[in-house]
């Protein structure tokens, strides 16, 4: 993936939604420099739809779990950030769950995260 480098590093400060700041010690951009403040904001928040509202393993009710889609959250975060539309979006959460994860996907469903990110990529950056 060009532009971001998947660097993230987990830390042990969790608050009660399960994810505290496990997040960024280092996040960049192909420069080598930290992601700015509203990238960071929408990088966070791709994370939260993987996992509140995508979820093709139903996991995200065992909090042990809570890094179980962050592998996929740099790519669909790039996605985002380049302007990639929602059906774009969906494609690839559907890819990732029928070649990675090795299941049925529900187009459907991926269609309504691909629209859930693509608002929070517009409300954060326009």
């Amino acid at each position: 993936m060009k532009g971001v480098a998947q660097h993230c590093f987990r830390g042990s400060n969790q608050d009660n939604s399960g994810h505290g700041d496990q997040y960024i010690n280092v996040i960049s951009n192909s420069m080598g420099k930290k992601l700015p403040p509203d990238e960071l904001e929408l990088y966070k928040l791709i994370d939260e739809i993987l996992w509140k509202d995508w979820d093709p393993i139903g996991v995200n009710d065992t909090p042990e779990a809570r890094d179980e889609y962050q592998s996929y959250l740099p790519h669909i975060f790039h996605l985002a950030i380049e302007g990639k539309d929602a059906a774009r979006i969906s494609a690839s959460l559907v890819t990732t769950i029928e070649t990675n994860i090795g299941l049925g996907a529900d187009k459907e469903h991926c269609l309504k995260v691909g629209k859930k990110i693509v608002s929070a990529k517009k409300s954060i950056i326009g």
